[in-house]
Parts: structure tokens; C-alpha cells; sequence
């Protein structure tokens, strides 16, 4: 088996062994929660995942930053196909997807990622420069911004170096077809760059910018169950659970209750698993206080 099957069962068992432990203990921590049905009504629970998790309909109530966040969000919809072809790949070096459906991917995957690279690029300016003053500055959101752009950036330098030795009839490690290298509407330009360059640095560039991609997907991966970017992993599910009641609806208390310990919620315990589930699932956006009468009038 080749060395670089070897590396990918090694990345992937550190990887998915921590990613299990984190994911089993927040599932534990979900699981403390009082009990909340939130199983019925399936068509109308599943008609919301696609229009408000998938088409990402809440978002563009803000014109600007709304369809930025879609845009990452649907290029990671699109790029987790390649990220499962580059998996593989380390134990089939010239596996990829075939014929018309694996051009016109590999055609799309290069807009998204040109796209997704021009959003976290303009995210990074917004948090660095312009500070919306109800984005709490944060160092965790301009590294996962950054880390998203080495993934943009090491995929297309993967492709570049495979099509400039291809060009050069040099052989690399991970062939690549030339139909697909066609299509590489983006990955093509970096081929073209990197035209020139001697077999031993195109086969590095190849190597190195390979490795850099699975390491900071897996580092992210993990990444996620840990900081306010939960939201990747949890949105969806939470949506899916989400209250299809009168929005704002308060649950009902027994006050005569004389056996009552509390009211309210005064422990985590004293919340259903969906609620924790709200909280793991906070973006920390700050639309909550910019919509709070309270915090608009600007006191203490």
C-alpha cells in the first residue's frame, strides 16, 4: 500500500475518533435536557429544512451580508463531493467522478471556490476593518475565515500542479484526466502558472498543498463541536426541529404546584434538549441585540 494510503488512515483515525468523542459528548450533554416532542408533522418539518437551511431564505433579509453567508454555505454544500473524492484518492490515486457529471462538478466546484474565497476574503475585511459593532471581535472568526481559504487555495494549486505536469507529460502523483482538466475552469489558470516549474517542485507543490487541504479539513472538522461555528454541524437538524407553534409561545407553568422545586429555567437541566440544542446552534451574529428595543436605546 502506498504511503500515501498509509497517511490517510492515519489522519482519518485521529480525526474521526476525536470528532466521535466530541460529537458523543455533546449528544450526552443533549440528552439531559427535559424531554420536548418534536417528531410530528415530518413533510412541514422537512419543507423547512429546505427553505430555511438549504435555500438559506432568512438570510437575505440583509442585503449584503446575508447572501455572503448563502454563498459560503452553498459552496460548502458543493465542495464536501470533492472533499469525499480526495479521500479516496489517497487510496486510488486516479479515482475521480466520471464522464459528463464529473466535468460539469469539477466545473462548478472551481466557481463555488472562487466564490467562497472572494466571500471569507471580504468576511476578513469586515471583521478586521469595518467591526459591525454587533460582531463581537474575535481572533476564532478570522482563523476559521483563513482556514477556509486554505482549502479554496491548496485545492486549486492541487489541480494546477497535476495539469502543468500533464501539459509537460511529467507524471504525478494523482493523475488527472484531460477532460476534467478542461473543465477546471479555474484550476487551469494555476496549470497555466506553474508552466516552466521543474518536475521536482510541481510534484511538492502537488504533495504539500494535498496534505495541507486533508489536514485542515479534518483540524476544522474538529474544530466545529468546540466554538461558536457548531452551527455548521447543528443548523440543519435544528431546523428540522424547529417550532412549528406561534412563534414567541411561552410554555405553560403549573404555579400552584407545591412540589416545585423552581420555575422557570434556572440550571441547564431546567431546559429541553432543544433549547440546548438553540444554544449550541447561536451563530454569535449579533442580529438579537441589533433587534432588541432594550439594547437599541443605547444604556448600560
Amino acid at each position: 500500500m502506498a504511503m500515501e494510503a498509509f497517511g490517510m488512515m492515519g489522519v482519518l483515525a485521529v480525526a474521526l475518533s476525536v470528532f466521535g468523542w466530541s460529537v458523543t459528548r455533546t449528544m450526552g450533554v443533549l440528552a439531559g435536557g427535559k424531554t420536548d416532542n418534536r417528531f410530528d408533522q415530518l413533510g412541514a418539518r422537512m419543507g423547512a429544512v429546505f427553505e430555511i437551511a438549504i435555500a438559506q431564505k432568512k438570510m437575505f433579509k440583509d442585503p449584503v451580508y446575508g447572501p455572503m453567508h448563502a454563498l459560503i454555505f452553498w459552496g460548502f454544500l458543493v465542495l464536501s463531493v470533492r472533499s469525499i473524492v480526495l479521500v479516496i484518492m489517497a487510496f486510488a490515486p486516479e479515482f475521480h467522478l466520471p464522464g459528463a457529471v464529473g466535468n460539469a462538478y469539477t466545473a462548478s466546484k472551481d466557481v463555488f471556490e472562487a466564490i467562497v474565497l472572494t466571500m471569507v476574503t471580504y468576511g476578513a475585511y469586515r471583521r478586521v476593518f469595518s467591526k459591525p459593532e454587533r460582531i463581537t471581535p474575535s481572533l476564532e472568526g478570522v482563523f476559521i475565515l483563513g482556514m477556509i481559504a486554505t482549502l479554496m487555495l491548496t485545492d486549486f494549486l492541487f489541480d494546477g500542479s497535476r495539469i502543468a505536469m500533464a501539459s509537460a507529460e511529467l507524471i504525478p502523483v494523482w493523475p488527472m484526466p484531460a477532460a476534467e482538466a478542461e473543465w477546471a475552469v479555474v484550476g487551469k489558470h494555476f496549470g497555466t502558472a506553474l508552466m516552466g516549474v521543474e518536475h521536482g517542485t510541481l510534484l511538492a507543490i502537488e504533495s504539500v498543498s494535498y496534505w495541507v487541504h486533508i489536514v485542515t479539513l479534518f483540524v476544522f472538522l474538529n474544530l466545529l463541536p468546540h466554538s461558536k461555528h457548531m452551527h455548521v454541524l447543528s443548523v440543519i437538524p435544528n431546523v428540522f426541529f424547529l417550532n412549528l407553534g406561534s412563534p414567541g409561545k411561552l410554555s405553560d407553568m403549573d404555579l400552584e404546584d407545591e412540589n416545585a422545586e423552581s420555575f422557570g429555567a434556572g440550571r441547564a437541566e431546567d431546559l429541553t434538549w432543544k433549547q440546548m440544542l438553540d444554544l449550541y446552534t447561536c451563530t454569535e451574529c449579533g442580529r438579537c441585540s441589533v433587534n432588541c428595543p432594550a439594547w437599541n436605546t443605547d444604556k448600560p
